[in-house]
């Protein structure tokens, strides 16, 4: 029920995948609003999985330079690259 900054993985269940971070929800609403259509464009998300939420849930894009700083200290990270020679 805590209303917070959510970060989250989610798949189309085929070969499209996203990482994000949204602004101050519920766990409720969060899945409320990746199930509602046009949420994310074209990607319709089948799964998803919260990854954490509150200060300190971060984000950063090296490519876009997208970045959603967290407000204290994270110790773990997830990182995504793509596979060389492809």
């Amino acid at each position: 029920e805590k209303s917070t900054y959510r970060t989250f993985i989610a798949t189309d269940g085929g070969k499209r995948w996203c990482i994000g971070v949204s602004s101050s929800l519920t766990l409720k609403e969060l899945a409320e609003w990746l199930a509602a259509p046009g949420a994310l464009g074209g990607f319709k998300v089948k799964t998803a999985l919260n990854l954490d939420g509150g200060s300190s849930s971060a984000f950063w894009c090296h490519e876009s330079g997208i970045s959603y700083p967290s407000f204290k200290q994270v110790r773990n990270y997830l990182g995504v690259a793509p596979l060389s020679g492809r």
